[in-house]
């Protein structure tokens, strides 16, 4: 589910907080449900322990997840209806915008593909 790209001048722990507020904004990761464990997450990812940590930690700071002692992480109540999930959602978007706009893409073939992603998710 989590993809990260190492080429990209946005940290790890950034990316890995990025696609869990995009997974949690799709519905992916629902209310209450269990995220995978630290260790899991970063052997998944291939990553240390201590930046799924990290990224976990500034998740539950901004009221995205909890964690239950001896028990792990899950997604808060009202993550998806968070104002803060949804500015890093808009941050999201305008990033991969600007780079796509950057990259030579033009706002046609832009406007265009959002439109059969959106189709598609």
């Amino acid at each position: 589910m989590i993809v990260l790209d190492y080429s990209a001048k946005t940290p790890i722990f950034e990316q890995i907080k990025e696609q869990i507020i995009f997974l949690v904004q799709k519905g992916v990761f629902l209310p209450n449900v269990r995220l995978p464990s630290i260790r899991a997450l970063a052997a998944q990812l291939g990553v240390n322990v201590n930046t799924v940590k990290h990224a976990y930690q500034v998740l539950e700071e901004s009221d995205i997840i909890y964690s239950e002692l001896g028990k792990g992480f899950f997604v808060a109540q009202n993550a998806a209806d968070n104002k803060k999930v949804k500015g890093e959602a808009l941050e999201v978007v305008r990033a991969a915008v600007s780079s796509a706009l950057s990259m030579g893409v033009k706002k046609e073939e832009l406007f265009n593909l959002i439109e059969a992603l959106s189709e598609n998710i």
